[in-house]
C-alpha cells in the first residue's frame, strides 16, 4: 500500500493514502480489498529503532493502525466497497511491541 515516500509520523498523509487506496481499487472495479502493512514502519515513537532514520515524534504504531482504519472506513463509505487491513508483525520486533499492536487491532 505505502509504496511511496512519506514523512514518517505524518498523520494526514497516512489516513489520506489509505483512503486513496480504496478509491483507486473502486475505480478498478474491485468490491473487496485487503491492505497489508506494518504500523511499526510508519510510526516515530514506541518503536526501536525509529524507522528510516526519522526523528522521534509522537505517532505510535497503535495510532497508525487507527489512522489507516479511519481512511479505509471513509473510503468504504465513499466508494461502496469493503476494505480490510492485515497487520504485518516484524519478526525482529520485541514480543511486547507485537502484543501491543495486536491489542490495538482488537480494539477497533
Amino acid at each position: 500500500m505505502f509504496t511511496m515516500f512519506l514523512q514518517i509520523g505524518d498523520r494526514e498523509a497516512i489516513k489520506r493514502i489509505a483512503y486513496e487506496f480504496v478509491e483507486d481499487k473502486a475505480k478498478e472495479g474491485v468490491i473487496y480489498v485487503e491492505v497489508r502493512y506494518s504500523p511499526h514502519f510508519l510510526a516515530n515513537c514506541n518503536v526501536e529503532p525509529i524507522p528510516w532514520n526519522q526523528q522521534k515524534g509522537d505517532l505510535s504504531p497503535d495510532e497508525v493502525v487507527r489512522l489507516v482504519n479511519e481512511g479505509l472506513r471513509e473510503g468504504e463509505r465513499a466508494f461502496k466497497i469493503k476494505a480490510r487491513s492485515i497487520l504485518c508483525c516484524m519478526r525482529h520486533k520485541p514480543s511486547n511491541e507485537l502484543f501491543m499492536l495486536l491489542s490495538a487491532k482488537t480494539r477497533l
